[in-house]
């Protein structure tokens, strides 16, 4: 991924708003290539948005009693699900079938750890 950036000619508000699109497409976009088995339209090192955070969600602080947004989390797993998803969804041809499988269990490594990292009320269990 590039280095995020804003726009020069953006108010905080616009590039919040901005961010905020711009994630939510990203999400709907991995979530369809997925479920429908085609690559992500997002390449990951063309984007240089950066992440939302729950200050974007919340511009004025999270409400009493209200949980925190899931949405930065979900962003940040986009993230690291839409490589995974790629290679899943790619024509592989005559591709060395070994490598292949080895670059498949990296990056589902890596998307196990990007999840074990989520607060535990974001974690699926059987109890919730």
């Amino acid at each position: 991924m590039q280095e995020p950036e804003d726009s020069a000619d953006a108010s905080s508000e616009e590039s919040r708003l901005n961010r905020l699109a711009f994630w939510s497409v990203l999400i709907m976009d991995h979530a369809l290539a997925f479920g429908v088995g085609r690559q992500t339209t997002f390449r990951l090192e063309d984007i240089t948005q950066a992440l939302p955070t729950t200050a974007d969600v919340h511009p004025e602080g999270v409400p009493d009693g209200e949980p925190p947004s899931a949405f930065p989390h979900a962003a940040k797993q986009m993230m690291i699900y839409g490589p995974l998803i790629n290679m899943l969804n790619a024509n592989h041809g005559n591709r060395d079938p070994v490598k292949l499988d080895g670059e498949i269990q990296n990056a589902r490594a890596a998307a196990m750890v990007e999840y074990n990292q989520l607060p535990d009320d974001m974690q699926w269990n059987v109890g919730k």
